[in-house]
């Protein structure tokens, strides 16, 4: 992801509950676990990327982002 927005946060976070419900074994549930939330997983990139932005920006990005963690860690 080169930049973020909130339509894409909200995208992303859609199609990993997605994915999770589609999850038919443990293993991937593990696979889909390791996409997102792993250490080189798409929320820790996004993460990472928070640094760049403008301070209330990188505020709003914050929330939904922890939001979105979160949730899938659920």
């Amino acid at each position: 992801m080169k930049f973020m927005d909130i339509n894409r946060l909200q995208n992303l976070k859609n199609q990993a509950i997605s994915r999770i419900l589609e999850a038919k074994t443990e293993s991937e549930l593990e696979e889909i676990r390791i996409e997102y939330l792993g250490r080189q997983g798409e929320l820790n990139k996004l993460i990472r990327q928070l640094s760049s932005l403008e301070l209330e920006k990188r505020k709003e990005f914050g929330i939904l982002l922890n939001e979105i963690k979160k949730t899938l860690e659920e």
